[in-house]
């Protein structure tokens, strides 16, 4: 029988966990797809 290999989120509050780095991941991916919209829009 295989073993299932599954990552964790880190918890807390340290520069290594999801929620302080979650927002910033989300804001680079909305600035870096921002100006190829626009520019697909006009």
């Amino acid at each position: 029988m295989e073993m299932e290999k599954t990552f964790h989120m880190n918890a807390g509050l340290g520069g290594s966990s999801y929620a302080q780095n979650s927002t910033m991941l989300q804001k680079r991916a909305l600035n870096l797809g921002e100006p190829l919209l626009e520019e697909s829009i006009l």
